[in-house]
């Protein structure tokens, strides 16, 4: 239970917030008929207050006669973005989740394409149970690292590789915030990642953190849904990309190799159109 007191007019009010529910109430009982119950906003990792009025404070919450959304303290809990991350893999086995495939054939074949070294420094972002570590590997690849926000995924993907695991680096960790380094490597993978970052501070974040771990020279591999995909995934928001759009959010640093689509299926039977992007980082 978190409890904070937030300053208002000389007097107090009071948030009582469950993290586990992401919901709560906040209450001023000298505010002349003011009410506000407090739910998390998961899209933008904000609290948002429901600011309820009413002539009467005692009465029931379908009689309240104004209804209005705040947005306070951004950024102050991204932790339950994790939270939603781990339940997510902890719910589900690695096939039901929406964006597994048993292996990445785009991505293999492109990676194939670069003829990198077999030392070659190689990061996959956001990779959670994804499968292509072990194609990576069985390619010949061997400096490799995973990153992603939930253990639960990458202990799942260490389990499944077993004794061929110890040679990953696995980074737990937000890719937004997460200290990589600087001019290390040579191929940076992401597949559905980026295209959950929908607020321009996130991206903005996530294409900081490119520019310093990318090589001058070095090849971004990225797939994000494509303007024909759902508008959401795995109950979240996601930014649609055509690669104009990429392009130009990625910003100069970054020359557009090639692009193409590709038709993914969930599970579910949810038809998922794919954008897959080439960059190579000037320099």
């Amino acid at each position: 239970m978190l409890r904070q007191r937030v300053n208002r007019s000389g007097g107090f009010l009071r948030v009582a917030c469950s993290l586990a529910g992401l919901n709560g109430i906040l209450k001023a009982p000298d505010s002349g008929g003011f009410f506000a119950f407090l739910r998390f906003d998961l899209d933008r990792s904000n609290f948002v207050f429901s600011l309820l009025y009413s002539k009467n404070a005692d009465i029931g919450r379908d009689r309240f006669r104004h209804r209005n959304f705040i947005k306070v303290m951004p950024g102050l809990f991204e932790m339950n973005k994790k939270t939603h991350w781990e339940g997510v893999y902890a719910s589900k086995p690695a096939g039901a989740l929406g964006w597994y495939k048993p292996h990445l054939q785009t991505s293999i074949a492109w990676i194939k394409e670069l003829g990198l070294e077999a030392e070659a420094p190689i990061i996959d972002v956001g990779g959670g149970v994804s499968t292509l570590v072990d194609d990576l590997l069985n390619a010949g690849h061997r400096s490799i690292s995973v990153l992603d926000i939930s253990e639960e995924a990458l202990k799942a993907a260490r389990a499944r590789l077993g004794a061929m695991g110890e040679a990953i680096t696995w980074l737990n960790g937000d890719i937004t915030s997460f200290d990589l380094p600087r001019h290390h490597y040579e191929l940076w993978h992401d597949r559905a990642a980026f295209h959950f970052l929908t607020e321009l501070d996130q991206q903005q974040s996530y294409r900081d953190n490119l520019l310093n771990a990318l090589k001058p020279g070095g090849h971004l591999i990225i797939g994000t849904f494509a303007p024909e995909a759902p508008p959401k995934c795995s109950g979240l928001p996601i930014q649609r990309y055509t690669h104009e759009k990429l392009n130009n959010v990625l910003g100069g640093e970054f020359e557009l190799q090639r692009h193409d689509k590709e038709l993914h299926v969930t599970p579910g039977g949810v038809e998922q159109m794919y954008l897959y992007c080439h960059f190579r980082k000037k320099g």
